[in-house]
């Protein structure tokens, strides 16, 4: 009986890096590039050339497409999780959001549901 041939040697042939030669050479994203470009590309926040790159990345790179599947999977299943907040509530919270981008960081909710500042609270 001869034994099972050893197939180690082929693991580090076949691995998809830039010292390969497989993944990142000239005009292609290299694994480490496409690992930092996989939230942009899941929030939808690349432009196309950006985009085209990375999908060809992961057309040729199999880890790196399932780290992106994985990603994608994850989105999916958060967005499915998210409850449903009430348009009034959703309205609220933009109007205090905007209250603090326009330097008014003392708005606070008061016990009726309204907006109040710091200073109408002191002086209650």
């Amino acid at each position: 009986m001869n034994p099972e041939p050893s197939h180690e040697h082929l693991g580090e042939q076949l691995r998809l890096t830039e010292s390969s030669g497989l993944c990142g050479g000239p005009g292609q994203l290299s694994c480490e590039e496409a690992h930092e470009m996989i939230q942009m590309i899941v929030d939808h926040l690349s432009d196309s050339n950006t985009e085209q790159l990375f999908n060809e990345h992961m057309g040729d790179c199999p880890p790196c497409e399932s780290e992106f599947i994985v990603y994608e999977r994850i989105v999916a299943s958060l967005t499915r999780a998210r409850p449903r907040i009430p348009d009034e509530a959703a309205l609220r919270i933009h109007e205090f959001c905007d209250g603090l981008s326009d330097g008014n960081s003392s708005t606070i909710n008061d016990d009726h549901g309204g907006a109040a500042t710091a200073a109408d609270e002191g002086a209650t």
